[in-house]
Parts: structure tokens; C-alpha cells; sequence
């Protein structure tokens, strides 16, 4: 039993001179090839205190403010993708331009084809507008930020394509926008 107790320590200890190598190299050769620090992730999960869901406005009162460091234009995550941005900031409290709102303009990308454009509502519809002449969206695409106009990072889930027509694409929201209670406020800092 002794034994076998002193072949774990050791086993512990050369797993922990291995970690370390490991980490030391890691840095070494991210320093030789000049890559940057990926930045950590600012957070605040907040809970949703109120919305307005009407043919002309979808917003929604998170329940975290300036003393909580959010910043207009930090993004809101819910459960499975994006849901909105910041867009008023008071001391306890911030307002949410939510996607399906008419005024938000999100520059995004398909996922599988990679053609970009913009995620607008029109009449009651949410869909994809701008799209090239030759595109090929494909229904059951997940449409992800594209990363242009430097407020949405790259790459975060909002929506799937449900029907395809012209230069449009249509589609749902990932996130059930009346049954979210808490969300995820994020830094947009790029």
C-alpha cells in the first residue's frame, strides 16, 4: 500500500515537471514568434428586469449598470447565441437593442458558405440583406458575427437560415427572446 502510494506522488511529481516544461516552452515559442496574449474575456451575467416587444421596438432593462463596468454597445449573449447590444447605461441598470429590433444592423456570415451580409428586421421579418447576386445560403446555415463594423467580435453564434429567396435569407433567432431571464453582458473591447 506504501509502495504504492509513494509510485502516485512520484507519478504527480513528473506530471507536474512535465506541466511546467510544458507552459515554460509555450511561452518561449509564443515569444520567438511574436504571437500577441489572446485577451481575457470580460463578463457580467445580469438578469433581464424588463422588455418591450412591439411591432416597432424590441428592447429589453438588464439589471447592470455603470457600477458593473458595462459600457454601451457591450454585447448580450443568451443561452445559445447573440441576443443584442447595450445602448443605454445608468448606475444599476442598461437598456438592450435586442436583434429583432427594426433600428439593429448586425454585419454577419454564414457559416457554411461564408457570405456575408446584414441582419436586419424588415416588415416582420428578420433576415439577411445585401447578400451578392451569385450567393449560395443554404437553409439550415448557422449565421454567426462577422466581425465588420468592429462592434460584434467574429464568430458568435445569432441565428439559423429557415427559407432562401433572391438576395434575402430568412431567419430564426437561436435564443427564444421571451424566455430568457439572465443573460451574459461581454465586453466589446476587440
Amino acid at each position: 500500500e506504501r509502495e504504492r502510494r509513494r509510485d502516485k506522488e512520484r507519478n504527480r511529481d513528473k506530471e507536474r515537471e512535465i506541466e511546467f516544461f510544458l507552459k515554460a516552452e509555450n511561452i518561449a515559442l509564443k515569444e520567438i514568434l511574436n504571437v500577441p496574449q489572446t485577451p481575457q474575456a470580460k463578463f457580467v451575467t445580469a438578469k433581464i428586469v424588463g422588455t418591450t416587444m412591439s411591432p416597432f421596438t424590441s428592447s429589453a432593462i438588464v439589471q447592470a449598470g455603470e457600477n458593473e463596468n458595462i459600457k454601451v454597445n457591450d454585447i448580450i449573449k443568451g443561452t445559445k447565441g447573440l441576443i443584442g447590444r447595450i445602448t443605454e447605461v445608468g448606475n444599476h441598470y442598461s437598456t438592450v437593442m435586442l436583434i429583432n429590433d427594426h433600428n439593429s444592423r448586425i454585419p454577419v456570415i454564414t457559416g457554411d458558405s461564408r457570405n456575408r451580409g446584414i441582419l436586419a428586421k424588415q416588415e416582420d421579418s428578420l433576415k439577411i440583406i445585401y447578400l451578392q447576386e451569385n450567393h449560395n445560403v443554404q437553409v439550415g446555415e448557422m449565421i454567426l458575427t462577422s466581425g465588420d463594423g468592429k462592434i460584434f467580435p467574429r464568430g458568435i453564434p445569432v441565428a439559423t437560415v429557415t427559407r432562401v429567396k433572391d438576395k434575402e435569407a430568412f431567419v430564426e433567432i437561436l435564443d427564444d427572446l421571451n424566455k430568457i431571464d439572465f443573460v451574459v453582458v461581454a465586453s466589446n473591447a476587440q
